[in-house]
């Protein structure tokens, strides 16, 4: 009875790790379809997430990606001042707003793929640092928020200094014959620095505000196919930062006597919320016996980081006036190279 237990052990051992050897065996079969493209209904069985990264032939499964930024930076709460008027009835008050205008950058960006399931991890990092000017003429003397007293020009320089950092995981997946999603989740941060000065004939006011960030993120991104490789890409993402405005500051000076007036500064930190979109083309394709593949999209961008505006929030905490932070945003085209290898 022993033996026959025995032999019945042995030949299940046997079994469970020929069944084992088998399952981690990995078999390479031919695809007859281009991964990470549109597909036709015959060319794969239909089952959940089937995995639409783009896959060359090669054991790097890395890729590189540069992108050229053309945004404009916008803010609430940057008003310059209030017109004179001697007749509202022909002449009414108006608020000369800041102006900015659009201007260049750079992202860059390393991933690879892993063979775990055909995640993909992607490291990020955006630079984009700017000064713009406006300068408001008038006939007769305004007044402005930002310096005492009133004059006939006033010139508003704002600086802003946007770096930021992204680590995400994602997979893309197909979700019919024309459709790939990719859900993603990661970590964001960075630091974004504003400076705003304006100056009128006579004060000068200086203001200050410096942060670091950093949060959790996710998000969505689209493929749909239009003809052939063009496709129509969409993103939708969101992050909650914890933002650190270790220095906000204020100060006016008389430019004759070079008397300060006002000094103030403070430091503050909360939970702030961010909002990503963006809609465009993209074209790729396989080459050179598909151990390549580029990528070319072309992007419109909108992000808006709310409460950013402390330099204004300290301004008319003097006045003891209720203001909530503005929000900060840029909006504007991306223009990106991808190459997989």
């Amino acid at each position: 009875m022993f033996n026959i237990f025995k032999n019945i052990l042995i030949l299940l051992t046997m079994a469970l790790a020929s069944a084992f050897c088998a399952s981690n065996q990995k078999t390479i079969s031919k695809k007859y379809y281009d991964q990470g493209h549109p597909i036709e209904k015959h060319h794969l069985m239909q089952a959940y997430n089937t995995p639409a990264r783009v896959d060359v032939n090669g054991c790097t499964d890395i890729f590189i990606e540069g992108s050229f930024l053309y945004w404009q930076p916008k803010e609430n709460g940057l008003a310059i001042g209030v017109s004179s008027s001697s007749d509202l009835v022909s002449d009414p008050v108006k608020i000369f707003n800041f102006e900015s205008n659009y201007k260049t950058g750079f992202k860059g960006a390393l991933g690879f793929h892993s063979n775990t399931d055909d995640w993909t991890i992607l490291a990020s990092y955006i630079w984009f640092d700017r000064d713009m000017n406006t300068t408001i003429n008038q006939a007769l003397a305004f007044s402005s928020d930002w310096v005492n007293g009133t004059s006939t020009q006033v010139n508003a320089r704002w600086g802003v200094d946007y770096n930021m950092f992204e680590l995400s995981l994602s997979r893309d997946n197909y979700k019919g014959k024309r459709l790939i999603l990719s859900p993603l989740a990661g970590l964001k941060g960075g630091w974004l620095n504003q400076k705003y000065n304006v100056t009128s004939l006579t004060n000068g006011a200086e203001s200050f505000s410096d942060s670091w960030l950093i949060g959790p993120m996710a998000g969505v991104k689209g493929l749909w196919k239009l003809r052939g490789e063009l496709k129509v890409f969409t993103d939708i993402s969101g992050a909650l930062f914890y933002q650190n405005f270790y220095k906000v500051s204020y100060e006016e000076k008389n430019l004759i006597t070079e008397v300060f007036s006002t000094r103030i500064d403070m430091n503050k930190h909360y939970l702030v919320p961010n909002l990503n979109l963006a809609a465009g083309l993209n074209y790729g394709a396989y080459f050179f016996k598909d151990k390549f593949h580029i990528d070319f999209l072309v992007k419109y961008e909108f992000m808006n980081y709310w409460n950013q505006n402390q330099m204004r929030h300290l301004l008319n905490l003097l006045s003891f006036i209720r203001f909530n932070p503005g929000s900060f945003m840029l909006h504007g085209l991306t223009a990106s190279m991808r190459i997989d290898f």
